[in-house]
């Protein structure tokens, strides 16, 4: 979340007094670089969306991604890890 309130804040205060090679920003008058810094944004959201989705399917067809009711039942912390983490 900081990386992204982080890129919308260059788009607000940029300016190109303190880097000549970069834009102003919307507090010097230029709304385009909050624009750009936007869309960009929501390219690498969605991007991030669709390769986590299809991380997520090809483990599932090849080794999968839950565990059987049997092993929940009986309790992950055993079958998974041989530990117990709440002696009763």
């Amino acid at each position: 979340m900081g990386g992204l309130l982080g890129a919308l804040m260059v788009g607000i205060f940029s300016r190109k007094v303190f880097n000549s090679a970069g834009a102003d920003g919307a507090f010097a008058g230029d709304w385009s670089l909050l624009g750009k810094q936007a869309l960009g944004l929501t390219v690498v959201g969605v991007f991030t969306v669709m390769m986590t989705m299809a991380i997520f399917s090809v483990l599932e067809r090849t080794i999968g991604i839950r565990v059987t009711e049997a092993q929940e039942v009986q309790g992950l912390d055993t079958t998974q890890h041989a530990e117990t983490a709440h002696a009763v």
